[in-house]
């Protein structure tokens, strides 16, 4: 399929295979170009429409994906049917990318990149010749050259690591692991879903080693393949006591074989050959060697229980792990994943949130300083729900207008916001209210009505909110008009707006 084109005046091309087709698959997946995002890279996952099973469960799995809103679960970006070039029909699902590929072919050029001399200056130089080279070479090679040359740079200033040469850290694993216990909590608690594919091709990384985002939730499967993915499967898989019962405990036992890759860049239980991989997982016999960081042990072991009654439930437990339970507190607060630092010193874990929250804090105030020096036309809905992240966030006052015959209603989360203009026989009035899950926030503002030319016709300042329904009130009855108009005869009937300066008011 390479260089196929498909969709809606041929969208997206096909640039490369994302993961090698088995024999007989009959789903692919290939990173696509997107045309209409300036070439940007996205994956598609093909599932061929071979029976009517298959496309019942497909669109049982686009519903699923629809739903989801999980900064660490890929989302879905397009959905659309074609027929490929073997003239089989295909339903295209269209996902985030991550430029670092799966995380099973991360950990394995890690594995490769640790094995060879990573002082040696010849190592790096011939890096940059190869880099270097990539730029003539195609689209392919080039990610794989700078992949490399990308890993050499980071993983070198990381501290100390697994392998002696200071270059992948236990703050580097734990990292990736709170990254993935986060997404699957998401999935266990909110969504009630368990994944039954979790492994190291169905997470996707970015190119730095730092992020991670999970893929293929695998809704209507589950079953043994004979491939490696069965390598991650619990030993009550291979036993078939969870055939049509699979658990959350089967994605608690697939962190585990996970979590100890991120350490080892090795499965726990690989042995020889398939039979005695499979082997070694029903009599849970892991490599004997000991994980060089306490922490990542710890996780490991409690995750890879044999007795279903000792292993933890769900992600949403686990979450909970002295290991990983500082990071997840900074992925709450939303501290970027490069920025996370492991520690079981709680005062260390706050000064990351703090400084985090700090940046937020200057980042809001430089908005605020930008949406207080501007008129806003409300009605666009970008520009409204900027307005109401705005006040969840905190911003005490603000500036926005909106023509006089304009009636609108945003809501952004738990905050709604809403406008209206009534005209009668004894008062042009406007009207503006915020709540907050429908209770009233209090507001104080002042209004300003202005000609399309910029001339103040009137103003109100200090309106107070109605004590009834918390609105807040601005207009002319029809002797203030006459008065008005009386004075200034060319003053508009309707061509103009008003301004509205709002104070958030102390809630109760």
């Amino acid at each position: 399929m390479e260089n196929f084109q498909f969709g809606p005046s041929n969208r997206y091309k096909c640039i490369r295979e994302l993961r090698q087709a088995k024999l007989g698959e009959s789903t692919l997946y290939w990173i696509v170009e997107d045309k209409t995002f300036a070439g940007e890279l996205k994956i598609l996952k093909a599932i061929a429409l071979l029976s009517e099973k298959v496309k019942s469960d497909t669109e049982d799995e686009v519903k699923l994906l629809k739903q989801m809103n999980n900064e660490f679960i890929v989302k879905l970006l397009d959905d659309v049917s074609f027929t490929g070039p073997n003239s089989v029909p295909y339903r295209g699902l269209i996902l985030e990318y991550l430029s670092g590929g799966d995380l099973g072919q991360f950990l394995a050029n890690m594995k490769k990149d640790l094995e060879s001399p990573s002082d040696d200056d010849d190592t790096d130089e011939e890096g940059e010749k190869e880099e270097a080279a990539g730029e003539d070479d195609d689209d392919g090679e080039v990610m794989k050259s700078t992949l490399k040359s990308t890993l050499k740079s980071s993983l070198k200033s990381s501290g100390s690591g697994t392998s002696g040469n200071g270059i992948w850290s236990e703050n580097d694993a734990l990292r990736l692991a709170a990254q993935i216990v986060f997404a699957m909590d998401y999935l266990h608690k909110k969504k009630k879903q368990v994944h039954k594919e979790l492994n190291t091709e169905n997470i996707l990384i970015s190119a730095d080693g730092k992020k991670i985002k999970i893929l293929d939730l695998h809704i209507c499967s589950g079953g043994m393949t004979g491939g490696p993915s069965d390598y991650f499967y619990p030993p009550e898989t291979f036993k078939r006591l969870d055939t049509g019962n699979v658990t959350f405990k089967r994605d608690i036992w697939s962190m585990g074989v996970i979590f100890h890759m991120l350490c080892t860049f090795e499965n726990p239980f690989a042995g020889e050959h398939p039979p005695a991989t499979w082997n070694n997982i029903i009599q849970n016999k892991r490599t004997p060697s000991k994980l060089p960081q306490a922490e990542m042990e710890a996780l490991v072991n409690c995750c890879l229980k044999e007795n279903l009654e000792d292993r933890v439930g769900n992600a949403s437990l686990l979450m909970n792990h002295g290991s990983i339970k500082s990071l997840v507190k900074q992925l709450k607060n939303r501290v970027e994943p490069a920025d996370m630092k492991f520690s079981l010193d709680e005062t260390k874990t706050l000064e990351v949130v703090n400084d985090t929250l700090a940046d937020e804090n200057a980042e809001l105030k430089r908005q605020l300083k930008a949406l207080n020096s501007s008129d806003l036309t409300f009605g666009k809905k970008a520009t409204s729900k900027k307005i109401l992240k705005a006040i969840s966030d905190g911003v005490e006052s603000f500036n926005l207008k909106f023509m006089r015959t304009q009636e609108y209603e945003v809501a952004e989360g738990e905050y709604k916001l809403k406008i209206a203009s009534f005209d009668n026989s004894k008062r042009d009035e406007w009207k503006l209210w915020i709540t907050k899950n429908d209770k009233t926030i209090p507001l104080r503002a002042n209004a300003d009505c202005i000609q399309q030319d910029g001339r103040v016709l009137y103003s109100m300042k200090n309106i107070e909110p109605n004590e009834n329904d918390g609105e807040i009130k601005c207009g002319e009855t029809e002797e203030e008009q006459e008065a008005r108009k009386s004075e200034n005869p060319d003053a508009p009937g309707t061509e103009y707006y008003i301004r509205w300066n709002i104070t958030i008011l102390p809630q109760e």
